[in-house]
């Protein structure tokens, strides 16, 4: 099974770049802190980005850098695509809920000490 992962990044703050930006790397695990190149960045000016990552990618990372005192606000959506043996393409899933079992999409959140550090895992 291949897949892909879509990102859409929003916020209604109109703030440069050095407020705050929120950056999508990609995941390495045989660095120290599991943070491989950088993919994209998401700046407040943007107000909304949508990022179509590489096939076969299951993993990224987002970072958000934030230095000032208006704490950033934004909504992040995510899809995840995947295309099965016999070609056919299947709808983009939707966040697990809270309870339920994780099936075509997990969302692993992991706060790293002096930065926020999301990890978005989808099961491509």
């Amino acid at each position: 099974m291949e897949g892909q992962l879509s990102l859409e990044l929003e916020t209604n703050q109109n703030r440069p770049c050095t407020a705050w930006n929120l950056s999508v790397l990609y995941h390495e695990s045989d660095t120290s802190d599991e943070t491989g190149d950088l993919a994209h960045t998401f700046c407040p000016r943007d107000i909304i980005k949508s990022y179509s990552l590489p096939w076969r990618l299951g993993t990224v990372l987002l970072r958000l850098r934030a230095m000032t005192r208006t704490l950033p606000d934004y909504i992040l959506r995510w899809r995840s695509q995947s295309v099965f043996a016999n070609t056919r393409v299947s709808g983009p899933t939707t966040a697990p809920e809270q309870n339920a079992a994780c099936h075509s999409a997990c969302a692993t959140y992991k706060f790293l000490s002096a930065l926020s550090l999301l990890v978005l895992v989808v099961n491509c």
